[in-house]
């Protein structure tokens, strides 16, 4: 049967390993046996199992083979001759012998697993057989099995898995476990749908207690009328799964057959809040519960709670026919020295999304149907609970599947358990998965011993949970009764108007199509337009700062001692992150924090004192659960120097100066040199923050830690035929232009430091750095070359914002000029300044890539010559005024509200403050500290 694997397999570079373990009967008896069955087994199945016990073995054992080869190879000159003589030796009885006793534990996981699998396989068999007459009679099927598919998804429970059989006529699939959930669902469905309330199907099941076949749903496409039907239907399904706490609503789990939406997977109907609490009960683990107490962590949306790069698998929004990162391949084929690298793959087609004439609509463009959807459903149960507890009451004994943790952590668990450093002995085996132990806090000792368990059978754990909270591990073992056990029908009974706002809210966000408002359109208008400035202007300007910040507090989560905002941001695969405001300045507290410090400064008004107060308290308490590695001023641990050392200057508490000369000592035993460079990400910021503050204090820390990053940007200066530049941190192929990530905000840092400093070093690669920056200009703007070919195809025009463009090289440009006396500099921000009034008004408010953030340049020369005031006030008046009407526009890629510093409505108010004290409020784009007392 070993000739009858998938071609790929006979062709496997390891194939004769395989070859090896099954001739010389390496495996235990019993595994050898499932070959000898009768005929009256179809052929199907013994092939289908000789391919899944391959891939077992090559899963186990890839690793290995690779470390093994290489390390065997090492000597030899030629690595094709290596590879063969590898081969032949692991082809040979002593050679398999002698690879087994050198690597003792892989054989015994081999024997583990496999002696599983052959388990599972016999029990499947006799299923099959007895229960083959009734699958026909119940599916209609006709014609002979034409093949079997093992693993088709996670194994449970003694590698038990999904197993799908292709007939002539139809596709049937065996799931290994109960699926009493689908008969409670289609049971509220068959109620909806009498209601005529838009309802998705399931597919025919043939229940058969511990087990069951389900038939397979075959896509199709639609037709435009069907696909509005379709996201009503999508809406039908969140509202279900926001009310019964159904997860994993992924795409895989979702199929589109003509007008009708298909939920083909369901295993945690009910799905409990499990953690212990940890920690204290704020109000940012407050706002985190309340968000994913929701539809959101269904897996129907795409959305994060922490930004991360994994991919989008929502249900609606999920699609394969991408490429994707990170499948292993082997590399150098046929070699003694092969690799094993990870590489980009093709991911294969999903049919969760519509399709009309083949071509997959754009979900967001029918976020309507599903908002719709989701209220009409909503508001039915509502009107109705009592009809649905009846329907509930019947199914009092339901055992649904529990989830501790996310599959696809488990996944990695396994995943790395194949390292040969793990399959030396079981003990280094388990020391890998005794990492478990460090959510204790939050997850019972119990629960932890059998994820163990099953993960050292090479399983994803497995756990279900009754009614009355008892949690059953995968042997249907009692191990333990969650303490907080809430009644299946609680989330129907809290149902109300507020929650229903709450949750619709939310999903209109997360299902938005991203769409980068700010960026200029070739062809339109994009000057900055004045109006007359009268003696009302600076009330009106004052006015509209006031409106924001009583605005941000109405939309703010607080209690007597603290506030926060959600936030709002995306990911590379345009996945939304919903996520409490974490601690840095760029859109969390800090940036909030300096907003209202410097709003009680220039207005006097104490309450806007207590709202920082508030937030201060927020930032104390939540610390160490936004506590990040990165020493950024906007991003990481350097925006609590600049926050503490700016209400110091302020306030005049010594505790803040005392937090910020704490903060520079601890960064001082940071090893620096894996840190970022630029100025918003990296250590060019801090480094920035340090001049300033050494400057006031003269202190000998704050001294020692500048000149220590200093000459680390130093070191990592390229100097190429008398030019210098630093290789980008987004991207290490490119050397990029601008002020937040390029080589303007790098040079400015270098230049604040010689100031200090007097380190002619820094000056010279400043200036040449400088100098070649300015080789890179096209149309009285620095070249962005992030995406330039995307952008030229595209015809958009180049960016004109502080982090990117003209406005933000040219206040750095402003200040050198100031620092060096230097003519050349000062020509550089006229054509800056030129560039921005002609086309910088753009299609966003905000202070990173949008008008206000813009109009920092004018700011930074009137707060020399007070020469253009007037003008300033005239910009401002305008689109104060256009706002009022209008809205103001956030630099998120979807019109939405959002309160923070840098894309938010809070930097919009920050810089009203700032031109309405004369600049009393420092640029905190230049990361300045304020001259004085306001």
């Amino acid at each position: 049967m070993v000739e009858q694997l998938k071609k790929e397999y006979l062709n496997h570079q390891f194939y004769n390993y395989f070859v090896s373990i099954i001739e010389y009967k390496v495996l235990p008896e019993k595994f050898y046996q499932f070959d000898s069955q009768s005929d009256s087994v179809n052929q199907a199945f013994k092939v289908a199992l000789w391919n899944h016990t391959f891939e077992t073995v090559m899963y186990l054992s890839l690793k290995t083979l690779v470390f093994d080869i290489n390390y065997m190879s090492q000597d030899k000159d030629n690595q094709e001759e290596a590879y063969k003589d590898y081969t032949a030796y692991l082809s040979s009885k002593e050679g398999i012998s002698d690879f087994f006793s050198r690597y003792p534990f892989l054989l015994q996981q081999l024997k583990r697993e496999l002696s599983l699998v052959i388990e599972d396989y016999n029990i499947f068999i006799k299923r099959f057989i007895t229960d083959f007459e009734e699958l026909k009679n119940k599916f209609e099927i006709s014609g002979v099995l034409k093949t079997v598919q093992f693993s088709q998804g996670d194994s449970h429970s003694g590698k038990q898995t999904v197993i799908r059989l292709d007939f002539h006529d139809k596709t049937i699939y065996y799931k290994p476990k109960h699926y009493e959930s689908f008969a409670l669902l289609s049971d509220i469905l068959g109620f909806l749908e009498e209601h005529d309330i838009p309802t998705f199907q399931l597919p025919a099941i043939l229940s058969k207690g511990d087990y069951c076949w389900q038939l397979g749903v075959e896509s199709q496409d639609s037709t435009l009328n069907e696909v509005e039907g379709i996201y009503a239907q999508f809406g039908t399904l969140a509202c279900i799964a926001e009310v019964f706490s159904i997860t994993d609503l992924h795409m895989e789990n979702i199929i589109v057959s003509g007008g009708n939406l298909y939920l083909i997977d369901l295993e945690t109907f009910f799905q409990r809040k499990i953690y212990k609490q940890s920690g204290p009960n704020n109000i940012t683990n407050q706002l985190y519960q309340k968000i994913s107490g929701t539809v959101l962590s269904s897996g129907l949306f795409p959305v994060q709670y922490q930004k991360t790069e994994s991919f989008n698998i929502s249900g609606i929004c999920g699609s394969g026919g991408t490429v994707a990162k990170g499948k292993y391949e082997l590399l150098n084929k046929g070699r003694g020295d092969m690799r094993l690298v990870k590489a980009d793959y093709f991911r294969e087609d999903c049919f969760n999304i519509p399709r009309i004439n083949g071509k997959a609509v754009e979900p967001q463009d029918y976020s309507s149907y599903i908002i719709d959807g989701f209220r009409t459903c909503y508001r039915f149960f509502m009107e109705n609970k009592t009809s649905i507890q009846a329907i509930l009451k019947q199914y009092r004994n339901l055992k649904t599947r529990l989830l501790y943790r996310n599959t696809n952590d488990y996944g990695k668990f396994l995943r790395a358990a194949t390292n040969p450093r793990y399959l030396s002995s079981e003990e280094d085996r388990q020391c890998l998965f005794s990492f478990l132990n460090e959510a204790k806090d939050n997850i019972d000792a119990a629960i932890i011993e059998n994820e163990i368990y099953d993960l050292m059978n090479g399983d994803i754990p497995y756990f279900t949970a009754d009614t009355e909270g008892k949690v059953y591990n995968s042997k249907e073992n009692l191990i333990e009764k969650l303490a907080d056990n809430p009644s299946i029908d609680e989330k129907l009974e809290k149902m109300d108007l507020d929650n229903l706002n709450f949750v619709t809210q939310l999903i209109q966000i997360v299902i938005q199509k991203p769409y980068k408002h700010w960026e200029r359109l070739s062809g339109e208008d994009y000057h900055f337009i004045k109006e007359q400035v009268n003696t009302n202007a600076e009330g009106l300007l004052l006015s509209s700062a006031k409106e924001i910040l009583e605005q941000a507090e109405q939309k703010s989560f607080s209690s007597a001692s603290e506030m926060t905002w959600l936030n709002i941001d995306i990911t590379e695969s345009k996945q939304w992150v919903l996520s409490p405001q974490d601690i840095t300045l760029y859109t969390g507290l800090i940036g909030n924090a300096l907003c209202y410090l410097y709003a009680y400064q220039v207005t006097k008004d104490k309450h806007y004192y207590s709202v920082l107060k508030k937030i201060l308290s927020t930032i104390e308490n939540t610390k160490e659960l936004f506590m990040t590695d990165s020493l950024s001023v906007f991003t990481g641990r350097g925006g609590l120097l600049y926050l503490y050392y700016s209400l110091w200057l302020v306030l005049k508490d010594e505790h803040y100066r005392y937090l910020s000369f704490k903060i520079i000592a601890d960064l001082k035993d940071i090893a620096l040199e894996n840190h970022n460079l630029d100025f918003l990400s990296g250590l060019a910021g801090l480094l920035v923050v340090l001049c300033h503050i050494y400057e006031r204090e003269k202190a000998h820390d704050s001294y020692e830690l500048l000149v220590n990053i200093s000459d680390l940007i130093a070191s990592k200066a390229i100097n190429r035929e008398g030019e210098t530049f630093w290789i980008s941190d987004l991207d290490e192929t490119e050397v990029l232009n601008g002020f937040s990530h390029g080589i303007s905000g790098i040079a400015y840092a270098l230049l604040q430091s010689w100031r200090v400093t007097q380190n002619h070093l820094y000056y010279q690669l400043a200036v040449s750095a400088i100098k070649f920056e300015n080789t890179r200009i096209a149309d009285g703007n620095w070249i962005d070359f992030r995406n330039r070919e995307r952008r030229q195809q595209l015809n958009i025009p180049e960016p004109i914002y502080w982090c990117h463009g003209a406005s933000g090289i040219g206040m750095t440009r402003y200040r050198e000029a100031q620092m060096l006396k230097n003519e050349v500099l000062k020509e550089d921000f006229n054509m800056a300044k030129k560039t921005v009034l002609k086309d910088g008004a753009l299609n966003a408010d905000c202070l990173c890539h949008g008008k206000m953030g813009n109009l920092e340049l004018l700011m930074l020369e009137d707060e020399v010559t007070k020469d253009s005031q007037n003008d300033i006030a005239g910009y401002l008046l305008h689109i104060v005024r256009y706002a009022s009407e209008h809205g103001w526009i956030s630099g998120l890629p979807q019109h939405i509200r959002v309160f923070n510093l840098m894309v938010g409505e809070l930097g919009i108010a920050y810089q009203l403050l700032r031109f309405i004290s004369c600049y009393q409020v420092p640029s905190i784009l230049l990361l300045e500290f304020p001259k004085g007392n306001l």
